[in-house]
């Protein structure tokens, strides 16, 4: 005898163990799971780092915002506008402004 479960609406066969776990169990899985989730994140984001994807002029601290019409802005540490590619991009020079 084949047992099949229902699950969103989809139809699975021999799934009846998944429906006996105990709440224990789901707390486990579902802790072990959110640990793993979080350290992916984290070594995901230290990655994206390491390889320059969060530089950009507008986190760097030598970047001057300047008055509203956005005319002025300019990188602090050469005293002039850097090229498009630098602005998304970064530079060398970076270094990183966290403001918390």
């Amino acid at each position: 005898m084949e047992i099949y479960t229902t699950v969103n609406n989809k139809t699975f066969k021999g799934l009846n163990r998944i429906m006996a776990k105990t709440d224990a169990e789901r707390i486990l899985s579902d802790t072990v799971r959110s640990d793993a989730m979080n350290t992916l994140a984290l070594e995901m984001a230290k990655w994206m780092n390491e390889v320059g994807l969060f530089r950009s002029c507008l986190n760097c601290e030598h970047w001057i915002e300047g008055p509203p019409d956005n005319r002025q802005q300019m990188c602090g540490k050469y005293k002039m506008r850097p090229p498009t590619k630098i602005i998304v991009c970064g530079c060398d020079d970076h270094t990183d402004n966290i403001p918390f």
